[in-house]
């Protein structure tokens, strides 16, 4: 079976409303971190469905609100925790639920818990849950961690030990948020040293920590787990493999938006003049981007340029002529006298009818089309006014050859017309990166760059404020930086060699090299044509048209795509022979010991230091190449989203900083693999099966000299309570009963049934008579569990703690309740009998099976959804098939009087394979015998 492709579906965020659902209306608050997670996914209105009518930033002045209950979005930082326990004192609202963003350290648990004592507010705090979602999803395919600064963090000359380990411990459990939220345990891929091993090696022992303590985010498989079968694979990155990419002009449509315009989190700021002259006044407006819901978006965000504006020309001309035609017909339908609502009017009018009930979604259509022709507009105008295509072309031809005409550069950076100050230090870095010149040329080329801004701006200059003085300093600085770096280490190709193009461009593989072409009429132009990109059209629409066609259209494999292929399909003598190998199913395991692996089809690359939509959209467009026999989804994240002038910004603060610590590379602080912790997640407060008892009905009296450590176990156990929803969607991993792997001494029985006296004997409620039946024997007393979402009970029995569950939301959501119970007690699936009613079977017959199918029972469909599997042990009873048409008053009919003879012994019968079952922990020597024809 194939992995489902990994993908954040927009609930993995939003579920920390649900806590609560059936309330009408609740109050959001979050920190400005948590803000952001949210805002990609959320807008007032999908807010409001959610029933938040009011959503504040927790450092806010807040009105009280004692009616209402509040969800707290937040991360579990000092200064948060504080202006909690400030929140809790002044009573704002009617209850809290605490949703953190990353782990909640015990410390600050146990100072809240001494707050709310203090303060008398502990019983306003109704959950307390860490969600692991210290991560921003932008797209499907796309994820940041949002942590500023990253690439400067861990290259800074001046950070310590400490500043190291914050770093990199912010980097792991962010990555683990993201493996947490999709529920999948990958092999891990790096290249030795530096931060990349640093974090893998971090992760994986995470994750390992995790998957001994049968934690719910990795429920542990079987089998021996060295194949990489049914497993994604996580490649980690060092934004020092690849500088260029971070720093090179781009031609995606996607990636120019990030580039030359304001963009942040999927919105975007468009200036606009008023009345549409250069003498007007200007208009800011956002715009949010939604690759998922806006149709153009979806198709053209990654197109080159030129595709993208020739195609928005093209739909937006359709559009608007049907939309004439519409009202132009309807003008004359109705000039003739008839209605266009009649249906009694002939096949015209019907179909006009049609029409205009479709226009509608036509202008909505077309209002979208629109906002992409302003975004189009505004990036015309500022790659028209800094000529980007002329340094793009240059560029490119630098990466593909890796050798540069350096007195086109110089020209290039020596003209005062062409090219803003970032302009000029992007294509300076990129020759300093990827050419081979010596010291004296670039010195050459960096007293160029101070001699272009050195005199007055010309005054026909359309490029903004001129740079000062220091500005130029500082930006030629961070290019001496970049080439510092080139020297102390080997910056791999970009672009693969012509001497490895052989055998390349099939589909399905980036061979090296292969340019990856755009659509028919775009790829293969000539790059003479950059001379009259610039030429002045006659009208806005063709002027911007002209412009886009002009723009150059190759596109080439990135390294990071070409370190997938190689890793992906185990190519020799790549980066598959050098890259760490790590599994955190398996202590100590290398790429050598594993055998017969099988090419992945899952892949999530990160990028440590910062990633940006050039590498993104090329890793897609890599994806899309794959054959539809063995696709292969590609999913990317990092640190940060950068666009080049912020990556030239921390550029510029190092090398600022070499130069104020006067130290050269040698003298760096190094990156140690033991810079911090073990990444052990343990904690010694996890509940377990036989102490489900122990979370307190009530709180002591406040005199009572442990109330403190009571009421943050408390808590503490709240928390633990909790589901997360990512956990109640993530498949569970399956035990393979085949391999007769021992059960663990927590089992659970759940009984299938309706809640309520109504049906109390019906026959969909055979599950909970057989449950209650042995509840009876093995003496269990059943208690309603809010958090289970069912009546639970705990028994003892053959060394062995047994639990007893009847979910109380209805047939058609047992799931829930199921799911919730494995997740508090950390339970894997093959520990779980299900006893359910059968029509299939006779009365009086049961049957034991390890899998299979719902058979249209809604019970087992609920179970099956929640769990993500159909392997798990079902016991069915017996209750006679319906007539046709019958079914539903069938099952929810009482057994009849005739049946009732034959039910007694039939549950006693099923109460006996149940101990059978507990007993013996090979299921198949269980099955033969109550399988047995009887």
């Amino acid at each position: 079976m194939a992995l489902k492709p990994i993908k954040f579906p927009v609930y993995s965020h939003t579920h920390i409303f649900e806590f609560f659902a059936l309330l009408q209306w609740k109050v959001l608050v979050y920190d400005r971190k948590c803000r952001d997670i949210i805002s990609p996914l959320l807008n007032v209105s999908k807010l409001r469905k959610r029933g938040v009518t009011l959503h504040l930033l927790l450092e806010s002045e807040r009105e009280e609100i004692p009616d209402v209950p509040a969800v707290y979005f937040i991360e579990p930082t000092e200064e948060n925790m504080a202006r909690l326990a400030e929140d809790l004192q002044k009573r704002l609202y009617s209850a809290v639920y605490l949703n953190f963003a990353s782990k909640l350290d015990r410390p600050l648990m146990e100072r809240l818990a001494k707050n709310a004592i203090a303060s008398n507010s502990y019983s306003m705090v109704t959950k307390v849950v860490d969600q692991y979602l210290d991560f921003v999803t932008l797209e499907p395919s796309l994820f940041t961690l949002n942590q500023a600064n990253s690439y400067l963090s861990y290259n800074n000359p001046g950070a310590s030990e400490a500043d190291m380990e914050t770093y990199a411990r912010a980097v792991t459990y962010g990555v683990f948020s993201m493996l947490a939220t999709v529920g999948s345990v990958p092999v891990i891929r790096c290249a030795a040293g530096g931060p990349a091993e640093m974090v893998a090696r971090q992760l994986n022992d995470l994750i390992s920590e995790h998957l001994l303590g049968n934690s719910p985010f990795f429920l542990r498989g079987t089998g021996g787990s060295t194949a990489a079968f049914h497993r994604p694979l996580l490649i980690i990155f060092d934004r020092n493999d690849d500088l260029v990419t971070a720093l090179h002009h781009t031609s995606s449509y996607q990636a120019l938006v990030d580039d030359v315009l304001p963009h942040r989190l999927n919105r975007v700021t468009v200036e606009s003049r008023q009345d549409g002259e250069s003498g007007g006044a200007t208009k800011k407006r956002n715009y949010d981007l939604d690759v998922e819901n806006d149709q153009f978006y979806s198709r053209y965000a990654g197109a080159l340029f030129p595709e993208a504006i020739q195609a928005n020309g093209a739909e937006l001309a359709e559009v608007t002529k049907k939309e004439d035609e519409i009202r132009s017909k309807t003008i004359t339908q109705l000039g003739k006298g008839e209605r266009v609502d009649d249906p009694t009017q002939d096949g015209s009018a019907k179909e006009l009818l049609s029409a205009v009930d479709s226009l509608p979604k036509l202008l909505e259509r077309k209002k979208s089309l629109e906002v992409h022709t302003n975004i189009l507009q505004a990036i015309m105008s500022a790659i028209a006014a800094r000529e980007v295509p002329i340094f793009f072309d240059v560029e490119e031809s630098m990466v593909a050859s890796s050798r540069a005409d350096k007195a086109t550069v110089k020209a290039l950076l020596a003209d005062p017309d062409k090219g803003s100050l970032q302009d000029k230090l992007r294509l300076l870095a990129v020759f300093t990166l990827s050419s081979k010149a010596s010291t004296a040329d670039l010195q050459e080329l960096n007293e160029t760059v101070r001699q272009a801004f050195a005199t007055s701006p010309p005054s026909s200059s359309s490029l903004g404020a001129w740079p000062s003085h220091e500005e130029v300093e500082l930006g030629i600085g961070a290019v001496n930086y970049l080439r510092r770096q080139r020297a102390v280490q080997h910056l791999p190709d970009l672009i693969e060699s012509d001497s490895n193009k052989a055998g390349g461009g099939a589909r399905g593989s980036l061979g090296a090299g292969t340019a990856i072409q755009g659509a028919a009429g775009i790829g293969g132009v000539d790059s003479g044509y950059m001379s009259h990109f610039i030429n002045k059209a006659q009208s806005q629409a063709t002027g911007l048209l002209a412009k886009a066609t002009n723009l150059l259209s190759r596109r080439n494999s990135l390294y990071v795509s070409r370190v997938v292929d190689n890793l992906c399909n185990f190519k020799p003598n790549t980066e598959d022979e050098s890259f760490l190998y790590l599994d955190p199913k398996v202590k100590g395991l290398d790429s050598s010991a594993v055998k017969g692996r099988a090419p992945y089809r899952e892949v999530i690359v990160f990028m440590i230091g910062g990633g940006c939509y050039a590498e993104y959209q090329n890793l897609q467009e890599y994806s899309r190449q794959q054959s539809a026999m063995a696709p292969r989804h590609v999913l990317y994240g990092c640190t940060e989203l950068l666009n080049a002038e912020g990556f030239l910004t921390q550029l510029t603060e190092l090398g600022t900083s070499f130069g104020r610590e006067g130290r050269s590379f040698g003298q760096r602080t190094p990156l140690s693999l033991n810079t911090f912790g073990n990444g052990s997640d343990k904690s010694d407060d996890t509940p377990v099966l036989e102490s489900q008892n122990t979370i307190p009905s009530s709180s002591p009296a406040p005199s009572s000299p442990s109330f403190k450590h009571t009421v943050a176990k408390t808590l503490l156990n709240k928390r633990n309570e909790a589901t997360k929803s990512t956990n109640r969607s993530a498949p569970i991993k399956k035990t393979h009963h085949a391999d007769n792997v021992p059960r663990s001494k927590n089992l659970l029985i759940v009984g299938l049934g309706n809640p309520g006296k109504e049906y109390a004997m019906t026959r969909h409620n055979a599950g909970f008579l057989a449950v209650d039946l042995l509840a009876r024997r093995l003496g269990a007393d059943f208690r309603l569990r809010s958090a289970f979402q069912g009546e639970y009970g705990c028994v003892a029995y053959k060394g062995k703690s047994v639990g007893l569950l009847k979910p109380t939301t209805f047939m058609n959501r047992s799931g829930q309740s199921l799911r919730k119970v494995l997740d508090y007690f950390k339970l894997p699936v093959s520990s779980v009998l299900v006893v359910v009613d059968e029509v299939a079977l006779d009365i009086g017959q049961i049957r034991l099976r390890q899998t299979g199918s719902a058979g249209g029972h809604n019970g087992l469909k609920s179970i099956e959804s929640c769990l993500k599997c159909k392997d798990y042990n079902r016991l069915r009873i017996g209750v006679g098939g319906a007539a046709p048409g019958s079914m539903v008053d069938h099952v929810l009919g009482q057994f009849s009087r005739s049946e009732r003879k034959v039910l007694d012994d039939m549950l006693i019968d099923a109460v006996e394979a149940i101990e059978d079952w507990i007993e013996d922990d090979n299921t198949d020597k269980v099955m033969n015998r109550v399988n047995a024809p009887r």
